[in-house]
C-alpha cells in the first residue's frame, strides 16, 4: 500500500508541477539574426565600349560552350550542364550589348540556338542519344559563334 501511495504522490507531484521545464528543453531555440555590413563601390563606367572587353565576352562564351561539351559526356552532371549554358547565355547577351541593330539581327539565330540548347539541357529527361545531337549541336553552334563573332566582322556592327 505504501509504495502506491508513493507512485500516486510521485505522479500527483508531476502532474501539478507540470512539464514546462521538460518542454523547453526539446523546444528549438531561435539563432540570434546576423546583421551583415553592406559594402557598395560607385565606379563611374565609361561609356565606350573597348576591344577588350568585347575579347573578354567572346572567350567566355567560347569557355562555357567548351565546358559545355565537356559536360554533356555520358558520365555528366546535370546541374553542371544547366548552370553552364545559362552563364554562355549570360555572357553571350552582354555581347549583344555592344552590337547595334545591323548587329543584333544578325545574331539572333544564333541567340536562338543558344535558347533552344537551354530549353533541351533543363528538360526532364536526357539519354545518350540526346546527349550526343546535343553535343554536336553545341559543336556546331560553337563554330558558327567562332565564325560570325569574331572581332574582325563583329567591329562592323558596333557603334
Amino acid at each position: 500500500m505504501k509504495k502506491i501511495l508513493f507512485v500516486f504522490l510521485l505522479v500527483n507531484i508531476v502532474f501539478l508541477t507540470g512539464c514546462h521545464p521538460l518542454r523547453n528543453k526539446f523546444i528549438r531555440k531561435e539563432k540570434p539574426k546576423k546583421i551583415s555590413s553592406v559594402y557598395v563601390d560607385f565606379k563611374d563606367y565609361s561609356e565606350t565600349l573597348s576591344k577588350e572587353d568585347y575579347l573578354d565576352y567572346y572567350l567566355f562564351v567560347q569557355g562555357w560552350l567548351d565546358e559545355l561539351i565537356q559536360a554533356l559526356d555520358p558520365s555528366g552532371n546535370r546541374k553542371k550542364q544547366k548552370q553552364v549554358i545559362s552563364e554562355a547565355i549570360v555572357n553571350f547577351e552582354q555581347m549583344i550589348y555592344f552590337f547595334n541593330e545591323e548587329g543584333r539581327e544578325e545574331v539572333s539565330s544564333l541567340y536562338e540556338e543558344f535558347l533552344k540548347v537551354k530549353k533541351e539541357v533543363n528538360s526532364s529527361y536526357l539519354n545518350e542519344q540526346k546527349k550526343d545531337s546535343l553535343r554536336t549541336k553545341v559543336d556546331f553552334i560553337k563554330r558558327e559563334f567562332q565564325r560570325k563573332l569574331r572581332w574582325s566582322n563583329a567591329s562592323l556592327w558596333m557603334d
